[in-house]
C-alpha cells in the first residue's frame, strides 16, 4: 500500500493492514535493538533470509526517503553516495 493511501484510510483500515502485514510472518530480519540518533541509527539485527540484512536496511532507506519526499513535496535522494 502507498503511503498516500495509507495515510488518507480510515484508522480501521489501516490497523486491519497492520495486522495482515504481521500475520503473514515473512520477516527478513529479527530486530534485537535499534537507536535513532540525529544524524544516524544504529540497528543490532538477526537475519532470519538469506540477503535480509540488506534487503531490510534498503526497504528502510528507500520508504523514508519516499515519506520525506511525500512530506516535504520534493524527489531527491537524503542518502545520496551513502550506502
Amino acid at each position: 500500500m502507498k503511503l498516500s493511501l495509507f495515510l488518507i484510510s480510515s484508522y480501521e483500515n489501516r490497523k486491519k493492514f497492520i495486522s495482515e502485514s504481521l500475520l503473514k510472518n515473512d520477516f527478513l530480519v529479527d530486530n534485537i535493538c535499534y537507536c535513532f540518533m540525529p544524524t544516524h541509527f544504529h540497528f543490532l539485527l538477526k537475519q532470519l533470509k538469506d540477503g535480509g540484512i540488506s534487503r531490510f536496511i534498503s526497504n528502510l532507506i528507500n520508504s523514508y526517503t519516499r515519506f520525506l519526499n511525500t512530506k516535504q513535496k520534493k524527489e531527491w535522494s537524503f542518502f545520496s553516495g551513502q550506502v
